[in-house]
């Protein structure tokens, strides 16, 4: 065999192993990022799992529902915190609007726009018909009721 030859069969015979050695090495880096990949759709599940039990936005929307403070429900609403009692829409009309007259018109009007809070699950709850508290009290509003306040002798349960 030539000498010259000889030297290019060695030379083919260490590219061969080359070649081997970058091919077990792809391998090695092939299951290492399928790996990783595997653990970053778990971890894509697990979010969109947590994301179900989330409320969606619009949810959100209700629990952050800002009203403009000069409309009457934000008046009522801010009558409402202050007082800190669940109220008769006459009473919530006469403070927010003092010069409007208190017949039925009006009243319904009021009751009208607090009711549709009240129908989306929004600042206002219903405990007793025409009376509105604050959804934020749930059961236990912070003060007494309207009835006890006024000195009256019947007592209301908000339960």
């Amino acid at each position: 065999m030539n000498v010259t030859r000889k030297k290019v069969e060695d030379k083919i015979s260490r590219k061969d192993k080359e070649i081997q050695d970058v091919e077990s090495q792809l391998k090695d880096v092939q299951r290492s990022l399928e790996t990783k990949l595997v653990a970053l759709r778990a971890e894509k599940k697990g979010m969109q799992d947590i994301l179900k039990i989330l409320p969606s936005s619009d949810d959100e929307k209700a629990e952050c529902r800002i009203i403009r403070p000069n409309s009457k429900a934000g008046m009522a609403q801010a009558l409402l915190k202050r007082e800190g009692v669940p109220m008769h829409v006459r009473d919530i009309l006469t403070e927010v609007d003092p010069g409007k007259e208190n017949n039925t018109p009006n009243r319904a009007a009021l009751a009208g726009t607090l009711r549709t809070y009240v129908n989306r699950g929004e600042v206002f709850s219903l405990p007793l018909p025409n009376t509105f508290a604050l959804l934020e009290w749930g059961d236990n509003p912070p003060g007494k009721t309207s009835e006890e306040k006024d000195g009256g002798d019947t007592v209301v349960s908000f339960m």
